[in-house]
């Protein structure tokens, strides 16, 4: 009888336990959140147009405009006149006003000469290796070069691959003035790299020979 007792108390406590578990769920439903509501998706490439060379293709920002000025260096950090400018795409400061960015440009040239093929990959006047990288199955060297003077900074990231007897340079350069170059009272803030930076490495991502 005592243990027939123990098996009814026993039974009681489940259910109680069962209800319990049940009803608490019921009272907190899961919240879920409609599509349009979610944070947009990060990562895909700023870009939405398309330039196509000679040689090649790029993607680039619809709001950007591509430009070719023969009177420029074909590559940064060489001798201008060895090698010729193919496109070039320019960020105004009006990007990030009140911000100490300055500029941005990404660039595209080539050159046959014999001295610039030689130096094609390897790190010269100042630059530092940073490696290989493939894109859109083509391996090119990688070069970051800095440069400062009157509280100005550039930074050029250089990407360069030999192909049909050219040296090819694919890079960029982000212009931006010291901080304290400012008055307090102006309310310059720093500039978002990130940002700036990812729309140019998209650039050179989508870079395609034909």
């Amino acid at each position: 009888m005592e243990m027939q007792t123990n098996k009814i108390f026993i039974f009681i406590v489940f259910i109680a336990l069962v209800g319990f578990a049940f009803y608490s769920n019921k009272s907190t439903p899961t919240t879920v959140t409609p599509i349009e509501q979610l944070p947009p998706i990060t990562g895909e490439e700023p870009v939405d147009q398309t330039f196509t060379g000679s040689t090649f293709t790029f993607r680039y920002p619809k709001d950007m405009t591509v430009t070719i000025d023969d009177s420029r260096s074909w590559r940064v950090n060489t001798v201008p006149e060895s090698g010729q400018q193919l496109a070039k795409v320019s960020i105004d400061t009006s990007t990030q006003p009140n911000t100490n960015f300055m500029s941005a440009w990404f660039n595209v040239g080539s050159s046959t000469s014999v001295q610039e093929i030689k130096n094609c990959l390897v790190a010269t006047n100042g630059e530092e290796a940073k490696g290989s990288a493939t894109i859109n199955g083509v391996e090119y060297k990688k070069f970051l070069l800095g440069d400062a003077g009157m509280s100005q900074y550039y930074e050029t990231t250089s990407y360069r691959a030999l192909r049909d007897t050219q040296c090819y340079a694919i890079e960029y350069t982000i212009h931006s003035s010291s901080l304290a170059a400012y008055d307090s009272s102006q309310g310059i803030t720093a500039f978002d790299k990130a940002a700036i930076t990812a729309v140019l490495e998209s650039m050179v991502q989508s870079f395609k020979f034909l």
